[in-house]
């Protein structure tokens, strides 16, 4: 009989130790890091969406002229890797 409560209060023991763990775990990595970690993405594509819809002003020279820009940045970096 009282091995029988020596068992019980053991398994007792183990199971609160492991709810700790397992909220330590929920709060610190999951909450803190993860949820942070998503929200942090979402709320920089949401923001980097907002500036880039500024130069989409749907005239075509604009259009060419961020053409034309890139063409000389991507050549000038060709050539500067190159000679």
């Amino acid at each position: 009989m009282g091995d029988r409560f020596l068992i019980d209060g053991f398994i007792n023991l183990l199971n609160f130790l492991y709810f700790r763990v397992v909220k330590f775990l929920w709060l610190k990595l999951d909450i803190y890091t993860v949820d942070l970690l998503v929200n942090g993405v979402a709320r920089f594509s949401f923001r980097f969406g907002r500036k880039a819809s500024l130069i989409q002003t749907g005239l075509l020279n604009n259009y060419v002229a961020f053409l034309l820009f890139g063409l000389v940045v991507l050549l000038g970096i060709i050539i500067y890797f190159m000679g």
